[in-house]
Parts: C-alpha cells; structure tokens; sequence
C-alpha cells in the first residue's frame, strides 16, 4: 500500500513519521465496528471519508484518510 503526502498538516503523527507504518496498522487493527464513522467528504461528496476514533496506551486517537485508488490517503493521525 503506498500512502500519498501532499498537503498534509504536521500535526499528522504518520506523514511526520512520528507514528510507523507497523504502530499505525496495530493502533488501527484494534479498533472495533464501534469506533468507526464513515462521511462524505466536504469538498467532493463521491469520496467516502473514514474516521477511527480510539484508545491505544492510554492515548486518544483521531484517524482519517480516504481512498484514492490504489492509494489511501490519511488526511489526520494523531492523539
């Protein structure tokens, strides 16, 4: 999977590299059906944005990314 970075806040633990490939998957891989949301995006109402919002070490998360095939695209991952 490749992960696009253009126009991406520094607050985003992953594209500032703050946050791995691997910790991202398990952070993510943790979360249950009860921690996702799913929305349209507000500049373009055909893409599906996806937000986690979870606890991983004590820590809340806010995860949000859209699918740009054949990327996905994190627009926020951060605590």
């Amino acid at each position: 999977m490749s992960f696009k970075q253009a126009n991406i806040d520094t607050k985003n633990l992953f594209a500032t590299a703050l946050v791995s490939v691997e910790e991202a998957a398990h952070i993510i891989g943790r979360s249950t059906g009860n921690h996702y949301s799913c929305s349209p995006h507000h500049y373009d109402s055909d893409i599906d944005v996806h937000v986690i919002k979870t606890a991983y070490l004590s820590q809340r998360w806010y995860i949000k990314w859209y699918f740009s095939s054949p990327d996905s695209v994190f627009i926020s991952f951060h605590h």
